[in-house]
């Protein structure tokens, strides 16, 4: 996967990448506290996306954040390779001791899914619960609440 020139953020993730099919997906990284992730999952996660996702979550976990969830409420879309991308970040993040959730918000797809083929890491409303500091998580003065916006802008192939 090649990710464009457009610009990186401190931590090194990407602001955006172009990809071959029609249309947008958008990862936003909100960190409430120093020790805490959440990935706000806005589109289609789909064959095309799930990669996206798993690049940039992987490399939350491998870093020094203690909790990482997924919130799919402003999600359309989740298939199965999606729902398998979220399944292995649930084991790379047991293996690095991080707390790993996916909330499904109020994503109709995400919910059916997660309802028929659960994977075990699903809390419904977990994302909501770190919207000010959140449970488990104080507040530090130095806390960082930027939203970093990756987007990811498929074309439709010809």
């Amino acid at each position: 996967m090649t990710f464009s020139n457009r610009s990186e953020t401190s931590s090194g993730l990407p602001l955006g990448a172009d990809f071959d099919t029609g249309d947008e997906f958008h990862l936003c990284v909100r960190r409430p506290t120093p020790t805490v992730a959440v990935v706000e999952v806005a589109g289609e996660v789909d064959s095309c996306t799930a990669p996206q996702l798993e690049e940039v979550v992987g490399s939350l976990l491998r870093s020094t954040v203690e909790i990482v969830v997924i919130d799919l409420s402003p999600s359309m879309f989740l298939s199965v390779a999606g729902l398998r991308v979220l399944s292995q970040l649930d084991l790379v993040a047991g293996e690095h001791g991080v707390d790993f959730s996916v909330d499904p918000g109020s994503s109709h797809a995400a919910l059916r899914l997660l309802q028929l083929v659960p994977i075990g890491c699903e809390r419904r409303g977990r994302a909501r619960a770190f919207d000010n500091g959140g449970p488990r998580s104080r507040p530090a003065r130095s806390a960082t609440r930027e939203c970093v916006e990756a987007e990811f802008v498929r074309r439709r192939q010809e």
